[in-house]
């Protein structure tokens, strides 16, 4: 889960963490295409998975599923942003 840092205006989603989730930090974010992104995140533990995996990635009780395009074996997890 990626931390929200801020909170917003009355009305806005509720961005609180939940904490049933591990924390990531946000390393980079890269443009690929005008519509692709690829986002590099730190875990704040360690993520298994296998290739071909995707993860779900959420703000609060925004969530999302994510495609992971990094190795089991690398520090980063990297994922596909359509």
């Amino acid at each position: 889960m990626v931390e929200a840092t801020t909170k917003g205006p009355a009305g806005a989603p509720d961005l609180t963490p939940n904490p049933a989730f591990p924390k990531a930090s946000l390393v980079e974010r890269r443009d690929v295409t005008e519509d692709l992104m690829v986002i590099k995140l730190e875990p704040s533990e360690k993520f298994d998975f296998k290739p071909g995996q995707y993860c779900t990635l959420g703000l609060g009780k925004i969530e999302r599923a994510y495609s992971i395009v990094s190795a089991p074996y690398e520090k980063y997890l990297e994922i596909f942003v359509e």
